[in-house]
């Protein structure tokens, strides 16, 4: 990825996490990152070469993720403004849900390919359905998780946030090859889901679902990504119990959007008189 593209995905982070804030707090925020990313950029004009500058900047995003929570929760609130027509806070909880749904889905299908085909499940034709459904899955439970976490960003305790947004940013990264991705995705979605019981924004029982299939879908990738359980070696039980670890964790992706598809699950600020 190219440094621009790389700044590009910055800018859209900055915008989500100080949305809510006053206005000038949030003009102050960007000016300060776009500050670092111009010099970057230029770095890269220099003849560091935009390919390295943009993996740069990608790396430094993920790592300031926990900074840029803290800061934004030791913001205080913005005043609270006009409801907007369009984009307001109920099409966006819509708009979440929706992702959940088909980020849940599209996870469900890669999983099938890849456990019955092995290594041939990534080449021809069946590589291409089990590429770009993966690609698909992760990158929507990811932007459902990071969009579950700022939609309630002002409600959800600070660990539960911060997990979210690690496994989200981790999650952004599977297609690409990060498989860290698989542990740290399902235990920052369970840490987000299980907050969200207690604020009664979704059910208990679909809490303990998630949470259930998360914790086995972590535990079961994590000897397999350290070599504790070397791959060629790992038995058949192994992969088919992974693999209905991630069927569940995908169908409670899916219970859950379903669930909140009205989009009443994120209160609406109120109008100003």
């Amino acid at each position: 990825m190219n440094a621009e593209r790389s700044a590009a995905v910055v800018r859209r982070w900055v915008a989500a996490y100080t949305r809510g804030l006053p206005a000038e707090v949030r003009r102050d925020r960007a000016d300060e990152i776009e500050s670092d990313l111009w010099s970057e950029i230029a770095d890269a004009a220099a003849g560091s070469g935009e390919g390295a500058v943009g993996k740069d900047i990608l790396v430094r995003l993920l790592l300031g993720m926990p900074a840029d929570i803290r800061w934004r929760f030791d913001q205080p609130p913005g005043a609270p403004g006009p409801v907007p027509t369009v984009g307001d806070p109920t099409m966006y909880a819509r708009n979440i849900s929706m992702i959940s749904v088909i980020g849940g889905a599209a996870w469900a299908i890669w999983i099938a390919p890849a456990i019955l085909f092995g290594d041939n499940a990534w080449v021809g034709t069946i590589g291409m359905i089990t590429m770009f459904t993966l690609l698909i899955g992760s990158l929507g439970l990811s932007l459902a998780t990071l969009g579950f976490v700022f939609g309630n960003i002002d409600r959800l305790h600070g660990i539960a946030s911060l997990l979210g947004a690690i496994g989200g940013g981790f999650g952004l990264l599977l297609a690409g090859g990060v498989y860290w991705g698989m542990v740290l995705l399902p235990v920052g979605s369970a840490a987000v889901m299980w907050n969200l019981a207690r604020l009664r924004v979704v059910s208990s029982k679909l809490a303990w679902a998630h949470a259930g299939s998360s914790v086995a879908t972590s535990l079961l990738a994590l000897p397999l990504l350290t070599n504790l359980i070397p791959p060629a070696s790992a038995g058949v039980a192994v992969f088919v119990l992974l693999a209905l670890a991630l069927e569940g964790y995908a169908l409670s992706w899916i219970a859950v959007g379903w669930s909140l598809r009205a989009g009443t699950w994120m209160q609406e600020e109120p109008a100003t008189t």
